[in-house]
């Protein structure tokens, strides 16, 4: 018969080693995703108006963080897996795709 040592077996806790759950772990890259996707909106929006490298030079300033730097990147990956997706086409679904995205 087993002795009763006070835990109550219908709930059971799990600690991981990094502190972190899986589902917070998602839960977090699920926001790092959005705010990424967020800036990257603010900033198109900013160089349509001519305004982006004033606003990021100063906004980088003021928090002491190179966003230009970031924007640099991010805008280098995107063209990237963009450049990736468009060579799946053939020249001619690429004319096609060029004049409907104008």
């Amino acid at each position: 018969m087993p002795c009763y040592d006070g835990r109550d077996e219908s709930r059971v806790e799990i600690r991981y080693k990094s502190g972190v759950s899986p589902r917070q772990y998602e839960d977090c890259k699920k926001n790092m995703e959005w705010s990424d996707a967020a800036l990257c909106a603010l900033i198109s929006a900013l160089e349509r108006r001519g305004i982006a490298a004033e606003v990021i030079a100063d906004a980088s300033r003021c928090g002491l963080i190179d966003i230009m730097g970031h924007w640099n990147r991010h805008h280098t990956t995107d063209e990237t897996r963009l450049a990736d997706k468009l060579h799946k086409f053939s020249k001619d679904e690429q004319a096609i795709l060029k004049r409907l995205l104008r």
